[in-house]
């Protein structure tokens, strides 16, 4: 598991923590790929009754990071990882994850901001508990 979700157990509760916080947990390919295997792991323990999810530092997540990567090639083949996220359509959809394939409830804890993705990341767990300083914004009409 990357070091970009962290993962522990608390009695009957899996907590799954982004961890970017310098980037406000903003979603890259592999914070998603993070959090879609720390949802099918949850899902596939009967020790585990109920999942929190929610990020490090003081954001929930900003979104989608659109920021290029330096080393970037134009064109990479697909990875095995890369091929699913592309068929959930992660960009829009991968939040989905905890619906199509976690039956067991999940606890979002909304610790600052939820942007674009963060907000439809937010919106998909069953429950939503929210810090005072917590802020939701679409974020996508602003990019276009």
């Amino acid at each position: 598991m990357t070091d970009l979700v962290q993962i522990y157990d608390r009695d009957h509760v899996r907590v799954i923590r982004m961890n970017r916080p310098g980037k406000k947990n903003a979603a890259s390919l592999e914070l998603a790929w993070g959090v879609i295997e720390a949802i099918r792991g949850a899902a596939q323990e009967d020790n585990v009754w109920i999942i929190g999810l929610t990020g490090v530092g003081d954001a929930f997540c900003a979104g989608l990071d659109l920021t290029p990567e330096e080393d970037q090639e134009k064109f990479i083949p697909m990875s095995d990882q890369d091929r699913y996220l592309d068929d959930l359509g992660w960009v829009s959809r991968f939040y989905l994850t905890l619906k199509e394939e976690c039956d067991k409830p999940v606890v979002g804890g909304i610790n600052g901001v939820a942007v674009g993705a963060g907000l439809a990341l937010a919106m998909a767990t069953d429950i939503r508990i929210m810090a005072t300083s917590a802020r939701f914004l679409a974020g996508y009409p602003r990019i276009g």
